[in-house]
């Protein structure tokens, strides 16, 4: 074909009757009327065998080939191999005889209005692929006999949670029921899963995160419940801890053995230091010399540096203290206390008894040295010679009447003898019994204890010990002075310190009481009159019932169920809190700013005074500052207006609207607007784009959309040697040419 310049037109070349001489080109152009080219490029060549080139600069160099538009090339040099083949399937037509090519490399195609391909060798159009695009995307479909390995899948909206990055062997599962996840996961054993990369699971139902030499952590284990659940460290650390005796989680996971030193030696597991304990020269060998009889009592106590408490409810709290005995007390400092219920509270004594049952010790020795204790032979001698200086009658001289309180009264008056270091003789200073020396001691229960000045125990059990003491109730004990003790199994120890209450305690002075039932007050000057209540401190009100109150100058308020560490004018911080996980549990402050950084708005917690800072929501040019007066408000406009985000009007007439961007306004997501001769709408960008583009193409001449500006770059129509780059110009040089007689434009 000729090159041929300018527009594009149809070839149809009317010949005149007056021009015989080209009628025979004329007959010979009408048959390539339906064909037609607009080109400057070079000629087109089909150089292959049995090959077509079709278009401006076409090339069809393969055998059997077709170069189909400008510069398309047909020049393949892979016709003999075989075409790609996903999976397995038997393809058609593996191998091409030719090929046929619409455009060359950076110079692509689209080949346009197809229709779906039947046969094997049929194209395919787009609508197609989008069917079979469906069926892969719906993940309830089944895809079948997958047996090639999947590489590198890309995470999209269905695999956006299934991630893996590695270069690694595929996973392999031999085992029976087996699973492997993870790159070069191995599962060879059976009900086996492996879990992560290069991790081998080569054991019988077990879950494996690693192999040999590269064992993996598992971690955010929650602690287990049942008896089959994983455990975690703090589990283990509470094992670690029941052990005691230095055992603990090592920083590698590792255990720390405890070490148990049991009688000399040092044994790092719990069998060995049993052992050690039932061995022949051990602890509890020993122990076969050593029985106690059936009792109810409660476990011995040792509560002071270097103390032995044996017994039933024995109690050893002095330094270096003894008590052996079930009920046995010694509460001073290098104080021993044996038998049943002795008890001695001063220190460096031995006591065999109580003040209410005392204890007689017999087959003592006579003593020698000054620290001897002496026998009642050498007592009795000594006193027949000071009755024999003091010249009593022989009738007061019989050895029974040692025993005897009327006997020792007589003996008062001579302090050489007693050494008495109070005004009173001592039989009335200490008070067993139902007898009453001058009224000043007074025990009237049964195994009641008085001991004291003006100290009373007026009911079964009970114990007064210290100066104007009074215990009116059955096991109730009070010890100090000005102690006034009225409830049943009450304790009262202080000065100036009184209970009302059954099985209240009250330690302390200035006034502290505990008049309710089990209340408990220690302290200065603590009152507490709830039931069931504590009050710890001084100056302390607790009147609510199963209430706490803490600190100096606490109260509850007369509140129930409450813990108070402070009052209505004095508040206290607690400190150190953990955060609270059950719905009772305390909050501490961290948990409180999350809740605020929640909120938004610019809410926060004051870190000085712990306030909550408000939140501050701007809607519509007003601000609120909590989020039910924003929720209102927004509420309101829905109410009012029905869209709380409409735009406003400039006018009541709602006639115009500006939009306040300080460079301008883009509007997005703009839907289609209809197109119609009564339509309102607004029309969006791709509406534009597509009425320029069709402008564009009916225009011609290289005519195209300027994405950027919108604008229609102009057409250029070149003929007659001549270029115009409007419609205009080209139809009036057009025109001009064939009033010429030169229609072609022919120079």
């Amino acid at each position: 074909m000729p090159k041929m310049q300018g527009h594009t037109f149809r070839t149809t070349l009317r010949t005149e009757q007056s021009r015989p001489e080209l009628r025979q080109q004329h007959h010979q152009r009408r048959r390539h009327q339906v064909f037609h080219t607009n080109s400057t490029l070079g000629d087109s060549s089909a150089l292959g065998k049995d090959s077509v080139a079709i278009g401006g600069a076409a090339m069809a160099s393969t055998a059997n080939s077709v170069a189909l538009g400008s510069n398309s090339l047909a020049n393949s040099t892979t016709l003999g191999q075989a075409g790609f083949a996903p999976g397995s399937a038997t393809l058609s037509a593996t191998t091409a005889f030719g090929e046929v090519s619409v455009g060359a490399a950076g110079k692509e195609r689209r080949i346009t209005n197809v229709a779906a391909g039947y046969a094997g060798t049929d194209a395919v159009n787009v609508s197609q692929l989008m069917a079979e695009d469906a069926k892969v995307n719906n993940v309830s479909n089944n895809v079948g006999n997958l047996s090639n390995i999947v590489n590198n899948i890309a995470g999209g909206a269905n695999l956006k949670y299934f991630a893996v990055n590695s270069s690694l062997a595929a996973a392999s599962a031999t085992g029976m029921d087996s699973v492997a996840a993870g790159p070069a996961a191995v599962a060879t054993a059976s009900n086996a899963v492996a879990l992560g990369a290069k991790s081998v699971a080569d054991r019988d139902n077990t879950v494996s995160v690693g192999s040999a030499g590269a064992q993996r952590q598992i971690v955010n284990v929650a602690a287990g419940q049942q008896s089959n659940d994983a455990v975690n460290v703090s589990q283990l650390t509470g094992v670690t801890a029941a052990l005691g005796a230095g055992a603990t989680v090592g920083a590698n996971g590792s255990i720390v053995a405890p070490a148990y030193n049991v009688l000399g030696k040092t044994y790092t597991d719990v069998g060995s230091a049993l052992a050690g304990l039932t061995s022949t020269d051990g602890f509890l060998n020993s122990l076969s010399y050593i029985k106690f009889g059936p009792t109810k009592a409660a476990a011995a106590q040792a509560g002071g540096s270097d103390t032995v408490a044996i017994g039933g409810n024995a109690f050893a709290n002095g330094t270096g203290s003894l008590a052996i005995g079930t009920g046995a007390r010694a509460l001073a400092q290098n104080s021993v206390a044996i038998g049943y219920g002795s008890a001695t509270s001063v220190a460096n004594t031995f006591a065999v008894g109580s003040a209410t049952s005392t204890r007689r010790i017999v087959n003592v020795a006579d003593g020698t040295a000054d620290t001897d204790a002496v026998t009642l032979g050498q007592m009795t001698t000594d006193i027949q010679a000071a009755i024999a200086k003091l010249n009593l009658s022989s009738s007061q001289t019989q050895p029974a009447l040692l025993k005897s309180a009327s006997y020792s009264s007589q003996l008062s008056g001579s302090p050489s003898l007693l050494g008495a270091t109070s005004s009173l003789p001592p039989d009335q200073l200490i008070m067993s019994g139902v007898t009453d020396k001058a009224g000043q001691i007074n025990a009237q229960g049964v195994d009641a204890m008085a001991i004291g000045l003006n100290s009373q125990a007026m009911s079964d059990n009970a114990v007064a010990i210290g100066g104007s003491v009074r215990v009116g109730s059955a096991a109730a004990v009070g010890i100090g002075q000005n102690i006034a003790v009225q409830g049943e199994n009450a304790v009262v120890i202080g000065s100036m310190v009184s209970s009302a209450g059954d099985n209240a305690i009250a330690i302390g002075n200035n006034g502290t009481e505990a008049d309710t039932d089990n209340s408990i007050a220690i302290g200065n000057n603590v009152s507490v009159g709830g039931v069931n209540s504590m009050g710890i401190g001084k100056d302390i009100v607790a009147t609510g019932s199963n209430s706490v109150t803490l600190g100096n100058a606490s109260a509850d308020g007369g509140r129930v169920n409450v813990l108070s560490i402070g009052s209505s004018k004095l508040q206290r911080q607690i400190i150190n809190v953990a955060a609270g996980t059950q719905n009772t549990d305390a909050v501490n402050v961290s948990q409180l700013a999350g809740v605020a950084s929640a909120l938004g708005g610019g809410a926060s917690v004051n870190p000085t005074t712990g306030a909550v800072v408000a939140p501050a929501y701007t809607l519509a040019g007003n601000t609120y500052v909590n989020v039910a007066a924003a929720l209102t408000s927004l509420d309101t406009r829905i109410a009012s207006s029905g869209d709380p985000l409409a735009v406003d009007y400039d006018t009541a007439t709602k006639d115009q609207i500006t939009l306040k961007g300080a460079t301008g306004t883009k509007i997005t997501g703009l839907t289609a607007g209809a197109l119609s001769a009564s339509s309102t709408d607004a029309i969006n960008g791709s509406q534009l784009f597509a009425q320029g583009t069709s402008m564009a193409k009916a225009l011609g001449g290289g005519a195209s959309v300027n994405t950027a500006t919108g604008e229609i770059t102009a057409p250029a129509y070149t003929f007659g040697g001549g270029t115009y780059t409007n419609v205009a110009d080209a139809l009036t040089a057009l025109n001009n040419a064939a009033g010429s007689g030169n229609a072609l434009g022919v120079v």
